[in-house]
């Protein structure tokens, strides 16, 4: 999959009108913004889109890229072994080895 990436930085008043900008120009955008900044993005999107439209735009926070990924590669979306899990084995582990 060949392709480019454009990294817009700025404050959110500037760079809703970038962002709207470059999503013209792609091909399949894909933006990344942070967790409280997607329905704002979103909302965004809507209110800027043209004749065009915003269809196949992807819009995500690390959360969710992280969890899109995982699903893409195979892998459960919970993870394997919880917090509380992890605290049991070391504690198993650690008064077998005493």
């Amino acid at each position: 999959m060949n392709g480019s990436v454009n990294i817009l930085v700025s404050r959110a008043s500037a760079l809703i009108p970038c962002m709207l900008d470059a999503v013209k120009r792609s091909k399949r955008p894909l933006i990344l913004v942070p967790e409280s900044f997607t329905l704002t993005t979103e909302q965004a999107l809507i209110g800027g889109a043209e004749k065009r439209g915003f269809i196949g735009t992807q819009v995500f926070s690390p959360t969710s890229i992280i969890r899109e990924i995982k699903e893409r590669a195979g892998f459960p979306g919970k993870a394997l072994i919880s917090g509380d899990g992890r605290n049991m084995i070391l504690s198993l582990l650690l008064l077998k080895s005493r």
